[in-house]
């Protein structure tokens, strides 16, 4: 284990280790940035919980769903550059996406559908309210036909292009901007950027995010020189104790793969997410890389939905009430702190990922923080909260 900065998070501290010793998480890293400066940074835990190396300061993790803010930048600097819009349909440049309708009644084996009252576009693609799904959501006879065709992102060797055209044969679950629902939007939208910029997608990530802000650790895949540098992840048994899962994403992570994930596919450190959470935070520049114009910036990071996500009809998040959060082209939007369960202040803005990883980005306090550990699924434990509440009350004290 170990601290620097102002003793006042030493509840956090405290807290995170008490997760570990109590076996509910193997390992957890936190960084606090503020004003210019690192506040805060803490490391505890082990890399595996049957060996005894702890979490190495360089560790490299599985982040998942916090490559879609990464992806949402990517498609932003495509329409700084001209070479499309936010309202763009997606049937402009996939062409597959000209037939896709909408589920309207029906069981698997006979449904029926309907064509879509607005085109599918870009910005659908970026606030998750064009009608995709996950395949184990619980929105049926649509999911299950994901499942029977195979809709998975996180399939390293199956290819990309057929990957998004099968996605498009299938029926939408409602008519694009009707409702917010959480989806496969930003996997297709990794296949977006490659057809508009004529590049591979971990090019492109790479060329015109990573390179820049020297985030030298994030990608697809790990090198194998760089394979130690991998934690164990973990879930909970049915006795509720720590249970290896990482063969679940071995091949991924490890070896990579044809289909790049943009709505999980990346793994990064602590040190280079934050360098991309201090751009967001600097209005899109960070030292001598710009990689949006500050005015995008301040477009990606306000309210994109007609209030805030239960009124679109997103109840909850890992068990935790959405109730005051707003979505954007980045993600998730304070819009009122006193109605959310979630310590904050109003336009700050986050994103988290299947493993527990979680960020966000607070305009107002000038602060970004970084959480990093390796659990699955998020709502094992309310770190998203717990986290956040802590660090507000170091702030206050």
């Amino acid at each position: 284990m170990n601290a620097e900065g102002d003793t006042q998070f030493r509840r956090l501290d405290a807290w995170i280790e008490s997760m570990i010793a109590d076996g509910k998480m193997a390992n957890a890293q936190t960084t606090v940035f503020k004003s210019g400066a690192t506040i805060h940074s803490h490391r505890a835990g082990v890399m595996d919980i049957a060996g005894d190396e702890p979490l190495r300061e360089d560790a490299i993790f599985r982040i998942y769903s916090m490559t879609k803010p990464v992806t949402a930048v990517a498609m932003m600097t495509l329409v700084e550059d001209g070479t499309c819009d936010l309202d763009d349909p997606l049937a402009k440049f996939i062409p597959a996406f000209a037939e896709t309708q909408v589920y309207h009644s029906g069981d698997i084996d006979d449904y029926k559908a309907e064509p879509p009252k607005t085109p599918f576009t870009i910005r659908h693609l970026l606030t998750h309210t064009g009608g995709l799904t996950y395949a184990n959501q619980q929105v049926e006879p649509v999911a299950t036909l994901y499942r029977n065709g195979k809709v998975d992102f996180s399939a390293a060797r199956d290819d990309f292009a057929a990957a998004v055209d099968t996605v498009a044969g299938l029926p939408l679950i409602f008519h694009p901007g009707e409702r917010w629902h959480y989806s496969i939007s930003h996997d297709v939208m990794g296949r977006l950027i490659e057809l508009i910029s004529g590049q591979s997608f971990d090019r492109y990530l790479r060329e015109r995010i990573f390179e820049p802000l020297r985030m030298l650790d994030t990608g697809f895949r790990i090198p194998a020189e760089n394979h130690h540098r991998l934690p164990a992840i973990y879930g909970y048994d049915k006795q509720g104790q720590l249970k290896d899962i990482s063969n679940y994403s071995a091949d991924r992570f490890l070896r990579g793969g044809t289909l790049l994930s943009g709505g999980g596919g990346l793994v990064s450190t602590t040190a280079d997410y934050l360098r991309f959470a201090r751009m967001l935070l600097h209005r899109g520049e960070l030292d001598d890389a710009r990689i949006l114009r500050e005015e995008t910036v301040s477009h990606m990071t306000r309210n994109e939905l007609d209030g805030d996500l239960p009124s679109m009809g997103a109840l909850e998040d890992g068990g935790d009430s959405m109730a005051g959060i707003g979505f954007g082209l980045i993600g998730a939007i304070m819009l009122d702190p006193a109605q959310s369960v979630f310590s904050g202040s109003t336009g700050d803005f986050c994103w988290g990922g299947a493993a527990s990883t979680y960020f966000w980005v607070d305009p107002k306090e000038d602060m970004a923080v970084v959480f990093m550990t390796q659990l699955m699924p998020p709502r094992a434990l309310p770190t998203r909260r717990e986290v956040r509440r802590h660090v507000y009350d170091a702030l206050r004290t």
